[in-house]
């Protein structure tokens, strides 16, 4: 079965820092951050927040017809991703060195073997 990608439309709305602006509604593209949702049409719960973890066209209540989504604060980024610590790098080489640590074990499991069989086998060709 073909499946259609869902299309992702942006309204535009956004203040001088690139924030969205105070309100956006439901089908509105949103950025990642957390929002805080206002509920009217009919109002049936307090105002929320919500973590929006990627760029998406925000829901609609399955409640209310009426939903506001305003932005909170936007998601920092990881300390590990930050360019200021270095940290990415101190991850990708601690699991280089796990790899090698693993590669160099086997590399002495396989000279420790091939020892021992060229040990018997010689041991063998002697008999002869």
């Amino acid at each position: 079965m073909l499946q259609v990608p869902r299309v992702l439309k942006w309204s535009g709305k956004v203040d001088r820092a690139g924030q969205p602006t105070a309100h956006l509604a439901a089908g509105e593209l949103a950025p990642p951050g957390i929002y805080v949702v206002s509920h009217f049409g009919p109002a049936h719960t307090v105002a929320h927040e919500v973590l929006v973890t990627t760029w998406m066209n925000l829901p609609q209540c399955l409640s209310c017809s009426g939903i506001r989504f305003s932005l909170k604060c936007r998601i920092p980024e990881r300390i590990e991703e930050s360019a200021f610590f270095g940290l990415e790098l101190l991850l990708e080489s601690s699991i280089l060195a796990a790899h090698l640590r693993d590669a160099t074990e086997e590399v002495r499991s396989t000279v420790t073997n091939t020892r021992e069989f060229l040990a018997r086998s010689i041991e063998f060709l002697a008999a002869f």
